[in-house]
């Protein structure tokens, strides 16, 4: 029997984060990987992957990601069955950190995406 698994991408990334794990895990698992491109919360991120899995599942987040599989296991701990956390925090932010989440939504607001890219980038990669 196949379980179903679903699998939260980070910030600033898609299905591509994912797709070699559920490629390789098909034969004992049913994976979905979220979509949070139209979501504006990490509550409604939450929300919708706990709308596109059965009645229990397992549940895997990487960083932003994290986030949402801790708020879907807020949400509805009794249909998560299985839970794995890579890359992520349960602790708020910083202050720096939230003045630098702000800056960034701040760069978005004026349409300067790439800006936001690459300052990011070192954040999440060795050099």
């Amino acid at each position: 029997m196949k379980h179903p698994l679903a699998l939260c991408p980070g910030l600033l990334c898609d299905a591509q984060l994912w797709e070699h794990q559920a490629r390789h895990l098909a034969d004992i698992a049913e994976p979905y990987i979220g979509d949070f491109t139209s979501q504006d919360s990490i509550a409604a991120m939450a929300r919708s992957v706990l709308a596109a899995m059965p009645a229990r599942f397992a549940l895997a987040g990487l960083s932003m990601g994290g986030y949402v599989a801790m708020e879907a296991m807020r949400q509805a701990p009794e249909r998560i069955e299985r839970l794995c956390l890579l890359d992520t925090s349960a602790r708020p932010d910083t202050e720096q950190q939230t003045a630098f989440r702000r800056q960034m939504l701040e760069q978005v607001k004026l349409g300067r995406f790439k800006g936001v890219t690459q300052r990011m980038l070192p954040l999440f990669l060795h050099p």
